[in-house]
């Protein structure tokens, strides 16, 4: 295909691809390149694992991709500037009034979605479909249509579930995992019951009604009827794709156990483009330009007592022009957060409050500067709370970054906190995934399968309470930032492991799955793992 052409800044070159929404641009190339769908139905400029994946699909297999999503945030550059992937616009759902009923805002969410995602697709000639889950509505349905009309392989990238999500959403009890073995049950249970004499029969007849007259039947529920619903969904269609590919062991044991769905685990992994080995020199120039950022002035410290013709509160630069880290500096912890309930800044809020209190009697812990990015609906509540704290030697701060900008920070950082829980309990956090690229060590919030990627006393600690993460912090950090500190003997270690990358993890999974040549059936490609 014709290649597109480079423009000056990324967000003009967004809006030259966004402005073609078909493959008639590139006819000359057609026959050359397959063309690859990459469907997130999300922000695609904040779905950083989907656009790794066109990354990789254009230059490990040689596809054209078209990544579809909502444009509301500029992806990296790697990605808004390859002139062999383009970014196809779908457009988001309208809000309605609230005075609209939910079922019948869901229905129209639904309609508009499923058309203008169709409508989307449709004009691609096609050879792979790679789907994010969630969201599986309506998404699912449609791949499985174009991919049956294209006659394409479709893949489905499973970072979570739909229903364990809108379980979550509206706050409702419900257990599937008993679902997948009811047949089994029953036929044991007919077993049994052919073994029992007559008066034993009888009596537990007696004792079952007995029971079904002491407890009422639940009345019916709408949204527990379209959660269940959504699950039976999720599992049919993940029968009926080419191939899978999950975030962790505990997902896969999970799906194949309750709807029979076979999957590759891709363990997300930190991008070679992203993540690089940055010098002292960069740490101090990148220190330097955000301290002069409205609500970053905090990087900017105290005039050193070294002299130095540059100073930051954690480096100064000599009047040799050499970088060097501050005796007296603070330490820089950060975390990225969704502001939302599944993850709670609450207990990251209440461990630094602890923290502090506890700093006055330990002499050699030092003061501390947290970093928080992210966006959220719960952003606005904290901040509230965190301009009514008197705090004296924590400093909390929620700058929004650059995407260039925040691996970069990482790497500068000295701790990193990720208060992920997850609501299915069986997805990775890839905000741990970046923090352990960068080098930094991982303080983990606890949940069934994080200790997948996070390894105690090796690149991190895990913890349950606020209570414990202050304690982790205190122990950590005393007698930072000496090299006898409990924090340099984790880096020590973790800078001694090598983290595998994104481009390597991707050549052993992904690719056998998604070239183009093969068309692969998905016991047959996962029977040799």
């Amino acid at each position: 295909m014709v290649a597109l052409p480079k423009s000056k800044t990324i967000a003009k070159d967004g809006e030259n691809r966004m402005s073609r929404s078909t493959t008639e641009d590139w006819d000359e190339e057609r026959d050359v390149r397959p063309n690859a769908l990459v469907v997130v139905l999300g922000d695609v400029g904040r779905s950083p694992r989907m656009c790794n994946h066109a990354l990789s699909l254009t230059t490990e297999l040689n596809y054209n991709v078209f990544l579809l999503g909502y444009n509301d945030t500029t992806p990296h550059p790697a990605i808004a500037l390859n002139p062999n992937i383009r970014i196809v616009p779908v457009r988001p759902p309208p809000d309605l009034p609230r005075f609209v009923p939910d079922p019948v805002a869901l229905v129209f969410k639904l309609l508009w979605t499923n058309f203008f995602l169709f409508t989307a697709m449709v004009p691609f000639l096609v050879h792979l479909i790679l789907l994010q889950n969630p969201p599986g509505l309506p998404t699912m349905f449609i791949c499985w249509i174009i991919s049956h009309l294209k006659r394409a392989n479709w893949i489905i990238d499973w970072h979570n579930y739909t229903y364990k999500m809108l379980q979550h959403k509206w706050n409702l009890e419900m257990d599937f995992s008993k679902k997948s073995r009811t047949a089994a049950t029953e036929a044991q249970q007919e077993v049994a019951k052919k073994r029992q004499t007559r008066e034993e029969r009888e009596a537990a007849l007696r004792e079952k009604k007995r029971a079904a007259r002491a407890e009422k039947k639940p009345a019916w529920n709408l949204r527990k009827f379209f959660v269940e619903m959504v699950y039976r969904y999720e599992g049919f269609f993940g029968r009926r794709c080419t191939g899978s590919i999950c975030v962790s062991k505990a997902m896969r044991a999970d799906m194949r156990e309750n709807w029979n769905v076979l999957s590759s685990v891709f363990y997300d992994r930190p991008p070679a483009f992203k993540f690089q080995k940055w010098t002292l020199s960069d740490h101090h120039a990148l220190f330097y330009r955000l301290a002069h950022e409205d609500g970053i002035e905090c990087f900017k410290g105290t005039d050193s007592r070294e002299a130095a013709t540059e100073y930051t509160a954690f480096t100064y630069k000599d009047t040799e022009g050499a970088v060097h880290l501050r005796d007296d500096r603070c330490l820089l912890l950060i975390s990225s957060t969704s502001w939302t309930p599944d993850e709670d800044f609450g207990i990251l809020l209440d461990a630094l409050c602890r923290y502090d209190r506890a700093r006055a009697s330990i002499p050699d812990a030092p003061d501390v500067i947290c970093v928080v990015t992210g966006r959220g609906e719960q952003k606005q509540f904290y901040l509230e709370k965190i301009s009514r704290l008197q705090l004296s030697h924590v400093r909390i701060i929620t700058p929004w970054l650059e995407a260039v900008d925040y691996p970069r920070l990482l790497a500068a950082s000295d701790l990193g906190v990720c208060l992920h829980t997850s609501t299915s309990g069986l997805d990775l956090p890839m905000k741990v995934v970046d923090m352990l690229g960068a080098g930094i060590p991982v303080l983990a919030k606890n949940y069934h399968c994080i200790r997948e990627l996070v390894v105690e006393r090796e690149n991190g600690r895990i913890f349950d309470t606020a209570a414990e993460l202050s304690h982790l912090l205190q122990t950590l950090t005393t007698g930072f930032p000496s090299a006898n500190s409990d924090l340099h003997l984790l880096r020590t270690k973790l800078a001694d492991d090598e983290f595998d990358t994104w481009e390597d993890t991707w050549r052993s999974v992904c690719a056998p799955i998604m070239r183009a040549e093969q068309n692969l059936h998905l016991e047959r490609t996962l029977a040799g793992r």
